[in-house]
């Protein structure tokens, strides 16, 4: 949340407050990413090997949060692939 507040389109885009909120972007990108690939693998993506656990894209909250980190993160990467130029 901070990091959003401290984000502003008023800043020098090649200035190192600019570079700094890049990297913080790409660090939480992984992190959630890595979040994303360890439930799946702890869970299994469709069944679980766990009794009583769905697999992981079967419950609300995890169909969200995958939408999120792989869909965010690749329209970030696709940004950042096009914006190179």
């Amino acid at each position: 949340m901070i990091h959003l507040i401290v984000d502003s389109p008023g800043i020098n885009p090649e200035g190192a407050q600019a570079q700094f909120n890049r990297k913080v972007d790409d660090v939480i990108s992984t992190i959630f990413i890595a979040e994303v690939i360890l439930r799946i693998l702890a869970l299994g993506f469709f069944t679980s090997s766990i009794p009583g656990q769905k697999g992981y894209i079967l419950k609300d909250s995890n169909k969200i949060d995958f939408v999120v980190s792989i869909g965010c993160d690749t329209i970030i990467f696709v940004w950042k692939f096009f914006d190179k130029g």
